[in-house]
């Protein structure tokens, strides 16, 4: 017969030392999906499905500036490059003439 300590002593027992074990454990020791660069398989998936969805965006509709937005955009250049205002965009379906 199996006995149980009380769940106290359990928690004590056996959670005291978790926070040493999981500084000395190696990053990398489980990864259910991975790490960078050795990340999902299934982000490869997504971002090709993402790029075809985009690229069906642009064939069949026009982004166009709308009348709110203020030309030229300023550009605020830092660690990347951001749109100072708003950007406005129309979106217009392309015609079916080739």
């Amino acid at each position: 017969m199996v006995t149980r300590p009380t769940p106290a002593k359990a928690f004590a027992v056996g959670y005291s030392d978790v926070a040493k074990e999981k500084e000395a454990r190696d990053p990398y020791a489980f990864l259910p999906f991975s790490a960078w660069p050795r990340n999902c398989l299934g982000m490869r998936l997504a971002m090709l499905e993402l790029k075809f969805a985009l690229a069906k965006a642009l064939q069949e509709f026009r982004f166009v500036t709308y009348e709110k937005t203020e030309i030229p955009v300023r550009i605020k250049t830092t660690t990347g490059n951001q749109i100072e205002g708003d950007v406005w965009l129309r979106v217009e379906a392309r015609s079916q003439e080739a």
